[in-house]
């Protein structure tokens, strides 16, 4: 027998935009609600599937769209990635790696032995470069773009 999720409509919904790199405030202003109800919404899929890190529940979107409803129609709907003006400096590269990996700004900056305003400032150069304003579009974004570069 199948173990199946259930999900409630909202939460689906929430869930598309999350898979489309959307933020929490800009799902709450298109779904007329609340950034902190948006939130509590990603929350309470998270628990649904087990799953405890933002890189974790972007995974399985992308991973499992029929699980969620998605189709891959709504998974494209990301926009493009800019233009980058440049590469990124190691550092930054390894900044982005940790973040795409899931770790916060903490754990990055004991592991590169940085202070956090300075992960913070590269995390902001970084998530410029992409188009983004959160580090969680940011993963949203690369996530999926990096695992088709490795599959390709």
């Amino acid at each position: 027998m199948e173990n199946r999720v259930v999900l409630t409509t909202r939460e689906i919904e929430v869930l598309k935009f999350i898979a489309q790199g959307k933020s929490a405030k800009e799902i709450g202003n298109f779904m007329n609600l609340s950034e902190r109800t948006v939130k509590a919404h990603k929350q309470a899929v998270m628990d649904t599937l087990n799953i405890h890190t933002f890189h974790g529940l972007i995974n399985f979107v992308h991973q499992n769209p029929s699980a969620v409803s998605l189709t891959q129609e709504d998974i494209g709907k990301r926009e493009p990635f800019p233009e980058t003006g440049g590469e990124l400096e190691s550092q930054d590269l390894l900044i982005l790696d940790m973040t795409l990996r899931g770790e916060g700004n903490e754990e990055i900056s004991s592991q590169l032995n940085i202070n956090i305003s300075s992960v913070k400032n590269k995390l902001r150069i970084i998530c410029n470069r992409y188009g983004c304003t959160t580090r969680f579009e940011l993963m949203a974004r690369i996530a999926p773009k990096k695992k088709e570069a490795v599959s390709a």
